[in-house]
């Protein structure tokens, strides 16, 4: 709690500077921020908390960016005062006399008390595992929605997109011939979804003075990589729009689990301002699609802002996209009609994009493990 202290008055900083004024008070926090800070962490959304200055009893300009979780620990000795905090509490614990009677757990000698807190922890964990999902597995169980299908944009089979991709999937394929194919299918891509943006009108005047009625894009254009594979669709993006600023994310899948995990995220301060080319270079189950159109709705982008780009998708990872987002759309060059459940292998598919030939990456050229 000790982040959201109400700014001082200069008469309450000189008592403070004194130690006359009491932080211990419910009159010192500020209850408003904390409720829709910790409704907004329960919602699975990303907050900014601020930071207190205790020298200047303000509030720095730096704050802290915390996303949502499975477990939410929130402390304090007045954590139980306000009743709309207290009714977002699944579990009320407490040490503290005056808020005993809100508690559904009593911690006696506080710290001390190792087995008690021992308890407590463990019966979290068991809870969580219990309620725990496979999820990447658990998806590929996805009954197929051919309705859904119906509303993803696929590439136009020409005999041009059946060349490029009968190079790419040849196991064969030298890695110089490999990327200029694969950029060239991005391009063709990238043409295709920047044409679903929405526009406005635009008039301009010509060298020679006369008025040309034309449109721009409402928005400006953000291009979020999910790394690594999704870079391989900025060049892309670049050849389409030389001025898109470029965002990145990395979700790599838990060997254990085989569940998505986000492991590094650089967005733009002001994303929701822009429309967002979200990229991965192929669509499996759709669990790292999931989770990274997550990570932009927390950052206040809205569904239908949402442009998502890969080389190729299965039916069932669409349809877990379209599932759980209907207003995000697809743009996919081809659909695969199948994947291997016991590895989550696109078929006939490409490998992990691009595959590894002499033990390496044949678009990148390089030996580290790939991600997915």
């Amino acid at each position: 709690m000790d982040s959201f202290y109400n700014v001082l008055t200069p008469e309450q900083s000189r008592l403070a500077k004194q130690n006359l004024y009491n932080f211990d008070h419910p009159n010192a926090v500020d209850y408003d921020l904390l409720y829709k800070t910790l409704k907004k962490l329960k919602e699975g959304k990303s907050v900014t908390v601020p930071i207190y200055n205790f020298v200047t009893h303000t509030r720095e300009e730096k704050t802290t960016v915390i996303y949502g979780a499975n477990v939410i620990l929130f402390e304090g000795v007045l954590a139980l005062y306000d009743k709309l905090i207290r009714d977002m509490m699944d579990v009320k614990k407490t040490c503290w006399m005056p808020s005993m009677k809100f508690a559904d757990i009593i911690i006696t000698r506080g710290l001390e008390n190792v087995i008690a807190i021992d308890l407590v922890t463990k019966h979290i964990q068991t809870q969580l595992n219990e309620n725990t999902i496979n999820l990447r597995w658990g998806l590929s169980d996805t009954p197929v929605n051919e309705h859904i299908l119906q509303q993803v944009n696929v590439l136009n089979e020409t005999n041009q997109v059946k060349i490029i991709h009968t190079i790419l999937r040849d196991h064969t394929t030298k890695r110089d011939e490999f990327v200029f194919y694969a950029n060239r299918l991005s391009v063709l891509l990238m043409e295709y979804a920047v044409s679903l943006l929405p526009y406005e009108s635009l008039a301009v005047t010509t060298l020679i003075n006369t008025c040309y009625s034309g449109l721009k894009y409402k928005k400006k254009i953000c291009g979020v990589s999910i790394l690594r594979a999704g870079g391989t669709l900025e060049i892309g993006l670049r050849r389409v729009f030389h001025d898109a600023i470029l965002g990145t994310l990395l979700i790599q899948t838990n060997p254990n689990t085989g569940d998505p995990e986000l492991h590094y995220c650089k967005l733009p301060n002001d994303l929701r301002d822009h429309h967002i080319i979200l990229m991965d270079a192929l669509v499996g189950t759709g669990a790292a699609a999931l989770m990274a159109i997550r990570v932009l709705l927390d950052h206040e982008v809205l569904e239908d802002q949402i442009i998502f780009v890969s080389f190729i998708s299965t039916k069932i990872g669409l349809t877990v996209i379209k599932n759980a987002f209907p207003n995000v759309q697809l743009v996919t060059s081809m659909i695969d009609p199948g994947l291997d459940k016991e590895n989550a292998w696109i078929q006939p598919g490409i490998g992990n994009f691009g595959g590894k030939k002499n033990n390496k990456n044949r678009y990148f050229g390089t030996e580290e493990e790939e991600y997915e």
